[in-house]
């Protein structure tokens, strides 16, 4: 900030005519305000509409002496903010209507007729701070209109487009006085952006300011529009021509200046500032291409770009796939087979492909056509049988068993022995599972052809095995190991020539469900790496990004008798002899020399930057950049220590806690539907259109839902994170006696069920995506299904092909959060911390959409997120529910829209970046606006509504297992924002016993756990109370673990006698289990005045006692120190203390008060309610008077600053 203000001359505030005087005064020794003074004297006076503002002063670097600076910082965002929302809002249409006779016709104008402009309750900054922070929150809110102007000049660098696209943006600059920062800002911007992209604009300000009858910069701008083949760039470009017009109106050098500059600026810092010719630009571009590959002077070449680094190892380890996918490209449009990166991020659905073949169909790898039934539909002759599964086994190893033995080389089964009782099993059980079996062969070719078509073995290796071996079941035995790896280091052929042996078989069935997790998980890495060569073969820099290395043989000499020999034991009949006969000559006494030579291919050990994929049954070996192999062969899954995977037991307990809480994934499903509502590319429409189109999909597992598996879009949830897919469905298929019924019928714990419920919402939202994108929308579908119950047909819905299929599943994926995206260095701290990749990769997505789609993020951001907070902000502000709606809570206020009744208060869940920065932002801007919060408290506000104050960062990165322990010791609630024991029970001159403290709400088997760690004799246990206790249940087990203590725990103990029965009060919708999930508890002690109240209070006592202090000790210079510290507050602080102690200790009398009541044994239910009621409804009265006092102090405060000074 401080490099763009402190760039005060522009191109052409410096004529060259002035030169040698602006130079003779720098040396000379003249102040920068005097040859900026000569400079607006000399030059001609511009007309009162088109002159550039005066240049400012020099700017004030920041700091805590400069007056005004935090005031100037809110004035620059709220004068930012109005301009970013007015055009914003531009966009969003509305009914027409009337409102305040003022007509309107989109957001803004509502939001002018009902609330006003925001930004007349502030003044107008006027220092740079504040200038500077106006120009550059426009920047960041900016919907940036013109980024389709800047890529259409050819602009392909993100950073670019976001800098160079914002700084032109007609969300951006709103008047001339940024237009020099325009040029500051282009000074920022890589020097790809040269050649035609400025030669595009240069000539057309050259032949507008050479035409004598040119007209003012609409003109100029008519004119771009016509050159540019008629991009709309009447928005995008305006701001940029009005600044050459400007110059234009300065006089020629002026506009000479701005154009030699632009020229130069947008080519880079080296380059010329003439304007060269197509063929010297081409020349010119052609040697800068081979020299930035030349290390020159011992300055080696540029390694990774820090960012670049940090954004792959915290948030996608997959970037750089993504980046080279980007320069193989080079702005071609890419089919779905020929992109790596989607690709990549597909692939990690392969287990769930697998599932598809072993539950419903196996698929065509080519087509994605379905070629045969599922292992589960061939099996279900004997579903729930479990002795015939048993005998089944028995038949298909007798069948295999006698097929080896009968070869004409037999191969040693381990049953030679048992012959006669093989033999039995076959005639006898044939005609029984005969069927059965040949349906298992043919669903293995099936699965065997799938990895044929990816390349990983050849059509001729299939079609020998085929015939090879026709009662075909896996010969696994016990000790076989297993191959593992990363993505591309251990792609093979994984079929092995079959070795006898008497080891024990595993059962056929397991081995054919790990064949089929094998074998598709080959096929789809296999695909990724086959995808960038083909990218790579179609792209002009493809042999230099993407090498071949050539497969190296090496000979080695055998004696021809040896070869022979070696041949005939092999084959006796091999026509290899009889063509060497040919060879040799009739009569020759030998078919081979003395001395042989085979050339055979090397095993080298693979470069680290070399990665493989097998196509055709070959291997073909690529060269590539390091980050690159690095990432394709999975080597960033880092194993942990053990001592990680200790501490991530908390995580994974909290992880599933929270996410297997029914309160949660009602919530979620409605925070997914407003965050795909705005994410989507294909137009998703929330809650009853397109979530319930993929429920019903989910659901009845029909055609779209099978696509969506088979294109890759599944495992993205956030409850599929701990899961292991391989162990856990050979579990459930293994040792069930019905090994393939439907999911519900695995199911075998409520634990299953919930997470069963879960990945049903989530994946609801990804399945409607995926359904909209192939164009099955919820009309098309409903009229299908309406169709079959009418007239009892069974139509499907339209085929799609493979690749619509994978393209529609990555756009699933995307729809809300890809949830196994991670960095590359984060796995362990993923382990560790519950949420931190949920953290990291919502705030990825959102700024991905910002830049990458920035005009239908923030329109449809505005519809759905923005336009009902600023309806129910109006509605909660209105004079019936003002007073409760400001007692709710900021951290509440933050996640969920408020909604304010005449009987309840209802919250119902925002997304959380979005519905953050889109709804809770613009909703505390009002609140500051309408006097329901200070201005200065927007600073502390926003950020932690953002969730980016250090407290929440913190709580984010501290280890889940740690967390409670770290929240005990700063006695803090990261997550509520207030102390976790109140004042009174921490407070040493007040504070009882451990086990003694404890709140209404406080559960008696926390208070029981905290009594038994009390005698338990254990220095760290024994000092733990009850709410230190559910802090560590709530932080470790989530809401799942505290509906178990209330519901399972709290009755059993009180029906055991462990627990005392309690006559509580009467229970109202916010004590209510899952309900309480959507309602805010009113009246409540945790009301915002309250919490406001002993927050700043505790402030002012801290003043008063340092004060008390210092004068006990009689230190009168720092006595003195402390009345004149921060304006004097303390002054204030003295003059309110007794009123601050006298309202603090009448809120804990209230507050014992109710605790009386609370445990009266006779008192009834609903006098109970009543009386504690009225209670809380006095305390809140009381925070707000007291906070009203201490405003009344700091306002003084600020009157006698005002009138002395500080």
């Amino acid at each position: 900030m401080n490099e763009i203000v402190s760039q005060q001359e522009g191109a052409f505030s410096i004529p060259e005519n002035l030169a040698a005087e602006v130079q003779a005064l720098q040396e000379s020794g003249e102040t920068e305000e005097g040859i900026k003074e000569f400079i607006r004297l000399s030059t001609p006076t511009p007309t009162e509409e088109t002159a550039p503002a005066e240049t400012e002063t020099e700017p004030q670097v920041s700091g805590e002496d400069e007056p005004g600076t935090g005031m100037e910082i809110v004035r620059g965002l709220a004068e930012g903010t109005q301009r970013a929302i007015d055009a914003a809002g531009g966009l969003i249409p509305l009914p027409s209507m009337e409102i305040n006779e003022q007509p309107v016709e989109n957001v803004t104008d509502f939001m002018r007729a009902t609330v006003g402009d925001i930004g007349t309750e502030f003044e107008l900054p006027t220092t740079t701070t504040g200038k500077v922070t106006s120009g550059l929150t426009q920047t960041l809110w900016g919907a940036i209109p013109a980024m389709k102007f800047v890529r259409a000049m050819g602009v392909s660098n993100v950073f670019a487009q976001t800098v160079f696209g914002g700084a032109i943006g007609d969300f951006v600059v709103g008047d001339e006085r940024l237009a020099k920062g325009i040029l500051n800002l282009i000074d920022m911007l890589p020097s790809e952006l040269g050649g035609e992209a400025a030669d595009r604009v240069i000539d057309i300000i050259d032949e507008w300011a050479t035409d004598k009858d040119k007209g003012g910069y609409d003109d100029l701008k008519s004119r771009t529009i016509a050159a540019l083949g008629g991009i709309p760039v009447a928005a995008a470009a305006d701001r940029l021509l009005k600044v050459a017009g400007i110059a234009a109106e300065s006089g020629a050098e002026a506009l000479k200046g701005f154009r030699d500059t632009l020229s130069t600026r947008l080519r880079g810092a080296d380059a010329s500032a003439a304007v060269r010719s197509v063929e010297e630009q081409a020349l010119f571009d052609a040697h800068s291409v081979i020299g930035s590959r030349i290390s020159r002077e011992g300055t080696p070449r540029k390694g990774t770009p820090i960012f670049s680094e940090i954004y792959r190892r915290a948030i996608d380890r997959f970037n750089p796939i993504k980046k080279l996918q980007d320069d193989l490209a080079a702005g071609r449009e890419l089919p779905i087979n020929m992109r790596p990166y989607e690709q990549v991020r597909l692939q990690v659905s392969a287990m769930n492909k697998a599932n598809l073949f072993l539950e419903h169909e196996v698929r065509n790898f080519l087509t994605g056509e379905v070629v045969g039934p599922g292992l589960k539909k061939i099996m279900e002759p004997l579903a729930g049988d479990g002795q015939g599964l048993r005998e089944f086994s028995n038949y298909a190893v007798a069948k295999r068993a006698l097929e080896l033995m009968n070869r004409p080389k037999p191969i040693k089964t381990g049953y030679e022995a048992d012959r006669a009782a093989l033999e039995k099993v076959v005639r006898e059980t044939g005609e029984r599972f005969e069927p059965i079996f040949r349906g298992v062969v043919d669903y293995q070719n099936n699965v065997l052809t799938y990895l044929k078509d990816s390349g990983v073995i050849s059509k001729e290796m299939v079609a020998a095995i085929k015939e090879a071996n026709k009662d075909y079941v896996p010969f696994f035995r016990v000790m076989d190991d297993e191959a593992t790896g990363g993505l591309a280091k251990k792609i093979f052929n994984p079929l092995r020539k079959i070795k006898g042996s008497e080891r024990e078989v595993i059962d056929p069935l397991e081995s054919v469900i790990k064949n089929t997790y094998h074998f598709v998980q080959l096929a789809e890495r296999n695909q990724v790496i086959k995808a960038l060569h083909d990218l790579a073969k179609s792209s002009p820099r493809g042999s230099e990004l993407v090498k071949v290395l050539p497969t190296k043989s090496k000979p080695i000499k055998i004696k021809g008798e040896e070869l022979e020999t070696a041949i005939k034991k092999a084959d006796q009949d091999s026509p290899l002899l009889d063509l060497l006969r040919q060879y040799a000559g009739d009569g020759a006494a030998k078919i081979l020399p003395d001395d042989v030579s085979i050339f055979r291919a090397m095993q080298e050990t693979e470069k680290s930057n070399a990665v493989s994929y097998m196509s055709k049954g070959k291997r073909i070996t690529l060269e590539l950049d390091e980050e690159v192999a690095t990432a394709l062969k999975g080597m960033d899954n880092d194993s942990v220590g053990l001592l990680t995977k200790i501490f991530s037991i908390p995580a994974k307990t909290l992880r599933a806690g929270a996410i297997l809480d029914p309160e949660f994934f009602v919530r979620n499903s409605m925070r997914d539907n407003v965050t795909a509502a705005v994410y989507s590319g294909n137009g998703f429409k929330p809650f009853l259109s397109d979530f319930a189109n993929g429920l019903a999909s989910h659901l009845s597992r029909d055609k779209s839902y099978k696509d969506w598996l088979n294109g890759g879009g599944a495992q993205a949830t956030l409850v599929s994170m701990d899961r292991q897919y391989l162990r856990e469905n050979l579990a459930k298929l293994m040792d069930s006696a019905d090994m393939y019924t439907t999911v519900k019928n695995v199911v075998k714990s409520p634990l299953e069920i919930l997470r069963v419920a879960t990945e049903f919402a989530e994946n609801a939202t990804r399945i409607g995506e995926f359904k909209r994108a192939t164009g099955r929308t919820p009309l098309k579908e409903l009229k299908r299904v309406s169709k079959n119950i009418i007239k009892g047909t069974k139509d499907e819905a339209a085929s799609v092909t493979k690749a619509q299929a994978q393209s529609a599943a990555f756009q699933a994926r995307e729809i809300t959060l890809d949830f196994a995206r991670r960095g590359a260095g984060t796995k362990g701290l993923n382990m560790l911390s519950a949420f931190l990749n949920a953290r990291i990769q919502g705030y990825d997505r959102m700024v991905r959409a910002m830049i990458n789609n920035p005009v239908r993020t923030n329109a449809r951001a505005g519809m759905f997120i923005t336009a009902p907070s600023i309806y129910l902000w109006m509605h909660n502000n209105h004079e019936s529910r003002v007073e409760r709606y400001r007692a709710v809570p900021e951290w509440q206020k933050n996640l969920f829209w408020v909604v304010v009744t005449d009987d309840e208060i209802y919250r119902i869940p925002k997304p959380f970046e979005l519905g953050v920065l889109y709804g809770s932002v613009p909703e505390r801007i009002l609140d500051a606006w309408a006097g329901n919060r200070k201005m200065e408290d927007l600073i502390d506000d926003i950020p932690k509504a953002l969730g980016l104050d250090w407290r929440s960062i913190a709580g984010t990165l501290v280890p889940t297992a740690a967390q409670p322990i770290a929240e005990d010791m700063a006695n803090y609630s990261v997550f509520r924002g207030r102390d976790l024991e109140p004042a009174s029970l921490s407070d040493p001159q007040t504070a009882p016993l451990p086990q003694d403290r404890y709140t209404l709400y406080t559960s008696e088997t926390a208070k029981k756990i905290s009594e038994l760690f009390g005698g338990a004799g254990i220095p760290v246990l024994e000092n733990m109370s009850p709410i230190e206790v559910e802090n560590y249940i709530s932080q470790w087990t989530g809401g799942l673990g505290r509906k178990f203590l209330e519901l399972i725990v709290e009755p059993t103990g009180r029906a055991l006698e462990i627990l005392p029965e309690q006559n509580l009060p009467l229970t109202t919708l916010a004590d209510i289990p899952f309900v309480k999930g959507f309602v805010i508890r009113h009246p409540d002690r945790n009301s915002q005045p309250a919490v406001d109240f002993y927050r700043r209070s505790d402030d002012a006592m801290q003043w008063v006692n340092s004060y008390k202090k210092r004068k006990r000790e009689g230190d009168l210079a720092r006595i003195d120190d402390l009345m004149n510290a921060e304006g004097g507050k303390l002054t204030g602080y003295l003059g309110i203390e007794g009123f601050i102690r006298k309202q603090r200790t009448e809120l804990s009398r209230l507050s014992r008060l109710i605790g009386t009541v609370y445990k009266h044994p006779d008192m009834s239910k609903t006098a109970k309610r009543i009386n504690i009621d009225n209670m809380l409804i006095t305390m809140h009265d009381i925070s707000v008077k007291a906070n009203e006092v201490l405003d009344i102090a700091e306002e003084s405060r600020k009157t006698w600053e005002d009138a002395v000074g500080k």
